[in-house]
């Protein structure tokens, strides 16, 4: 699997719906355990209970589901199972930005292969990161 991070204009974008993905993929589960707290609710008959069950439940959710995601995913990255190869197509500022952003969160995943640019850039030969020219 290899993604590609375009450095333009619009790198930014990229970069954001990068972090997005993580965020959405969190909200996600987080809705299936609450889900699945509301049909252990319907069961119950004592409504007391069932609040303060609901509550609590919630609130231990909001904790351990996004730390035990990183966890899990710094054990996956440090193993070399959830790394994702990716190439930069640019060779610009934005290109540079974007790297130095996929590098900064490195529970993220991503591993920058390459750069792929049609003129040469100084700034992108010291990141010591192999350039594909056009």
């Amino acid at each position: 699997m290899c993604g590609l991070v375009f450095g333009f204009d619009y790198a930014i974008i990229h970069i954001v719906s990068l972090f997005g993905f993580e965020l959405k993929e969190i909200l996600r589960t987080l809705l299936i355990f609450f889900c699945n707290r509301i049909s252990c609710i319907s069961i119950f008959k004592n409504y007391i209970l069932l609040v303060i069950y609901g509550y609590q439940l919630g609130q231990l959710l909001l904790v351990i589901v996004p730390l035990g995601r990183i966890f899990v995913k710094i054990y996956l990255i440090k193993l070399g199972l959830y790394l994702k190869n990716t190439i930069i197509i640019g060779g610009g500022r934005n290109a540079i930005d974007a790297y130095n952003a996929l590098i900064s969160e490195p529970y993220l995943g991503f591993k920058v292969k390459c750069f792929i640019s049609y003129n040469k850039n100084p700034r992108l030969e010291e990141l010591g990161i192999p350039i594909l020219m056009t």
